[in-house]
């Protein structure tokens, strides 16, 4: 795959499946995770980084794979910003196949949060600090239309660095439910939950 802006060279030696059943906003989902362990290489980030900073994880058509290394598995981090986020992308690999990585981004991260509670001021804090204007960088390209359509859905006349603190965490979940249905609307989808 890719991890923007190169080819990606993860290679590992070891994996587990485990089945984990999600719930998104279009319903339960059950997804199949290979949890990988034993790396000899985590990609070109983790290269240039001394394996700081490298993927922690990804979805295919078939099923969503975990460097299990990267998560508590009990941690919120886990079943939101791993198990929701690359469960829904894998929800709209199916239902919206046309949809292309800054898309596919935008409706992870709103899942994320509408469903963050501990994490939710750090999740925030790092879409604003990493966003980008450009579709070949697709999560901060989806950075910046989250926090720009979020500051717009709660009426944020000018946002200014974390301008989120201030406001509830159950105000920014509903305002990032009712994003997430409209754009699912927007594609055809129909209403979600």
């Amino acid at each position: 795959g890719v991890t923007s802006p190169l080819r990606e060279f993860m290679l590992w030696r070891s994996q587990e499946d485990t089945l984990y059943r999600v719930e998104l906003p279009a319903g339960r989902e059950s997804v199949s995770v290979a949890m990988l362990d034993d790396f000899v290489s985590l990609g070109w980030t983790g290269f240039a980084t001394g394996d700081y900073y490298h993927s922690g994880g990804w979805a295919t058509h078939e099923r969503l794979f975990c460097v299990r290394m990267s998560y508590h598995l009990e941690s919120e981090s886990f079943r939101v910003s791993y198990l929701l986020h690359e469960g829904q992308h894998f929800s709209d690999y199916k239902r919206f196949p046309q949809l292309e990585g800054p898309e596919l981004e935008y409706r992870a991260k709103l899942v994320e949060v509408a469903n963050a509670d501990t994490t939710l001021r750090d999740v925030l804090q790092a879409f604003s600090e990493q966003s980008s204007d450009r579709r070949d960088n697709p999560h901060g390209f989806a950075n910046r239309r989250l926090m720009t359509d979020l500051a717009h859905a709660l009426n944020v006349d000018v946002p200014t660095d974390a301008w989120w603190k201030s406001v509830l965490p159950e105000t920014i979940h509903a305002a990032a439910r009712r994003l997430f249905r409209e754009d699912t609307e927007r594609l055809g989808g129909g209403i979600t939950r």
